[in-house]
């Protein structure tokens, strides 16, 4: 499936999609449970991996600061 058909059944727009696929935005509630909703695992999941992710990089962003 192409970037722009996975974000028209996510609803949201193809640039919001790339940006959390690339990790410069962190995914949102609505996106997870349009994940769930379309058979791609469960909301809890994807918010799961989302907090993980956040609390991988905050030891590197308090370095920097």
């Amino acid at each position: 499936m192409s970037s722009a058909g996975c974000a028209d059944q996510l609803g949201c727009r193809r640039n919001t999609l790339k940006r959390v696929v690339s990790g410069e935005a962190s995914l949102k509630p609505e996106i997870a449970l349009a994940l769930e909703l379309i058979g791609v695992g469960k909301a809890e999941f994807w918010l799961g991996m989302q907090a993980s992710y956040d609390l991988f990089q905050l030891p590197q962003a308090c370095n920097v600061a």
